[in-house]
């Protein structure tokens, strides 16, 4: 026993909380920058969440769903939205209240949620804008075949997204011509042989009118001299593709009505077609690249989120925040110190 030690009292004991006292929180242990202080499910969900939204998003705007029924992707994206703002207003909210932990993979998750919504937002759009509307329009159009320019209308063929002609049709590339606005919108007649006057001019056919039009942006001289749209040089391209881009339509027109007026023959119904050899290919082509587009958005996103996340889990280290305070503790030894300064 030491001298001055209060009876009972061994050795630096005297210096211990009254029994009953509660003990101040202990230091956190030291954090290594390679290990995580997060649960395996918050890390999961960290991780796969906004890919997930990125490639929704993407699937939603550039795929059939939003060409069939455009309200319900958006009622879905608003969803998406909604989650995503509710997500944030939560983190703000913890935050400023001091009981926001798991700082930087909130902040991890709130990036990759804004990079997924607008990224896919954007490539979804950029897709359906460029394939899919395409795509999917041909696959509701009809084809036809054995078609005569000679004979037919063009209104009795509204609904046509592919013709094949019958054989010796061909483009009448001696009388194109072209409308130029800040491009050039070439139109030469599609005729069935022969409609050609002593003049070299062409003639009035049985249907009484010129409706089926071979077209092309800048792929002829502004007067339509040298006309090259399409296949045009491919004697065996028998077929038209349908023009379905509604924002060159009138343009192609102009084209047509200059085209009439010069000539003195009529264009009642113009239909517009690219001139090809095999138009089926030509769509396929759209969906290939369609389909290998959105692949490669949503691979290079998951990738790129990815090294984010490791470079997040490796190197940037847990914030103060992060370290749980147990806040009834610390009450309660304030009171007792408190008490014991009473005393005093």
């Amino acid at each position: 026993m030491l001298y001055g030690a209060a009876p009972g009292v061994v050795g630096n004991s005297a210096t211990a909380a009254p029994p009953g006292a509660s003990q101040p929180p202990s230091p956190p242990p030291p954090k290594s920058l390679f290990k995580l202080s997060v649960d395996n499910g918050t890390l999961l969900v960290v991780f796969i969440l906004p890919p997930i939204v990125f490639c929704a998003c993407v699937y939603l705007l550039a795929f059939r769903l939003y060409h069939e029924l455009p309200h319900v992707a958006d009622v879905i994206l608003f969803w998406f939205v909604f989650f995503y703002l509710w997500h944030l207003s939560f983190v703000g909210y913890k935050w400023r209240r001091n009981r926001l932990f798991n700082v930087k993979w909130h902040a991890v998750l709130s990036l990759g949620l804004t990079a997924g919504l607008i990224g896919g937002y954007a490539v979804g759009r950029s897709l359906y804008s460029l394939y899919a509307k395409d795509w999917y329009t041909y696959q509701d159009l009809a084809d036809y075949v054995l078609i005569d320019p000679a004979n037919a209308q063009g209104q009795s063929y509204m609904d046509a997204g592919v013709l094949y002609f019958k054989q010796g049709t061909r483009v009448a590339t001696e009388s194109a011509r072209a409308f130029r606005d800040t491009k050039t919108y070439c139109v030469a007649p599609i005729v069935g042989q022969p409609l050609q006057g002593e003049a070299t001019r062409l003639v009035l056919p049985n249907s009484g009118t010129f409706d089926f039009w071979a077209i092309g942006t800048d792929c002829c001289q502004p007067s339509g001299d040298q006309f090259k749209c399409g296949e045009v040089d491919n004697n065996v391209a028998k077929a038209g593709l349908r023009l379905i881009k509604d924002e060159d339509r009138a343009f192609y027109r102009l084209g047509v009505e200059q085209w009439s007026n010069e000539f003195g023959l009529p264009s009642k119904h113009p239909l517009f077609f690219t001139w090809v050899q095999d138009p089926v290919s030509k769509i396929d082509t759209l969906y290939t690249q369609l389909s290998s587009t959105g692949w490669t958005s949503c691979i290079t996103f998951v990738f790129a989120y990815l090294l984010i996340f490791v470079a997040v889990a490796v190197f940037v280290p847990e914030a103060e925040k992060d370290v749980p305070i147990d806040y009834a503790a610390l009450s309660q030894q304030n009171q007792k110190q408190l008490f014991v300064g009473a005393e005093a």
